[in-house]
């Protein structure tokens, strides 16, 4: 239910399930086949309509629960009638509760687990979504997963490399907003000068950030490379722009 999140699977673990073990001896001492016991289970087991029924103005449908809920039902299965007494499952097989064969496994630090994976929307905002998975993550664990004595720990986070890359680039602006200040005021020696190639830097970058709002537009790893080097052609540039309003 997390905005955002198009799909979720469910990995490792084990499905349980009732294994019904046939004895060949016992199946052919009654005449019946495989195919036999697994015809009436598959017929027997399974809901079905039962029709409905009015009572004045109200209307009841009717639903008969056939799917087998214990290993007791599966036993008491008549299969065929043989010289006037029924044989049933038990009396041929042995029915069991177990679980199903594995087809994969989940391990994490020498344990066995469950992952669970979340697959993004196309066109989603994967900062939004991370958000909200990590929102739900803790209302599960303060929920129902811990009366149940589970716990749900997120391993993967796709905005890790995000928030390292905006930080990595901001850092980088600081950094070199601060040398080009340093370095102009030392080859320049006017202040004025200074401030106004200073003031080009934060205000060109504050008005990029207002046109891609107004445009609709999120950051990626592109844009801000691209504000990256646009800082330095901004710096020439006003240099540049500078010496010749002070030649002239």
């Amino acid at each position: 239910r997390v905005p955002g999140v198009s799909n979720s699977n469910v990995l490792g673990g084990q499905d349980p399930e009732i294994q019904v073990i046939v004895d060949p001896q016992k199946l052919a001492a009654r005449g019946l086949t495989i195919m036999q016991i697994r015809n009436a289970l598959r017929a027997q087991n399974q809901d079905t309509a039962g029709g409905d029924f009015w009572e004045g103005k109200r209307r009841y449908v009717v639903r008969t629960l056939g799917q087998f809920r214990s290993v007791q039902q599966v036993e008491d299965q008549v299969l065929s009638i043989n010289n006037g007494a029924p044989v049933f499952v038990r009396d041929v097989a042995r029915v069991r509760s177990d679980y199903k064969k594995p087809d994969g496994f989940v391990r994490r630090f020498g344990g066995s687990s469950i992952a669970i994976n979340a697959q993004r929307e196309t066109g989603s905002n994967v900062l939004d979504v991370m958000r909200g998975l990590k929102k739900a993550n803790r209302e599960l664990n303060n929920g129902i997963l811990k009366r149940q004595g589970l716990t749900l720990t997120q391993v993967s986070d796709q905005t890790e490399y995000i928030y390292k890359s905006i930080g990595m680039v901001n850092w980088n602006l600081i950094i070199g907003g601060g040398l080009t200040v340093v370095v102009l005021l030392l080859f320049l020696r006017s202040a004025r000068s200074t401030l106004v190639i200073g003031l080009a830097i934060p205000i060109s970058i504050i008005g990029t950030f207002l046109m891609l709002y107004l445009m609709g537009r999120s950051l990626n790893v592109i844009s801000l490379a691209g504000m990256a080097f646009a800082v330095g052609m901004l710096v020439d540039n006003a240099v540049v722009v500078l010496e010749n309003i002070y030649r002239h």
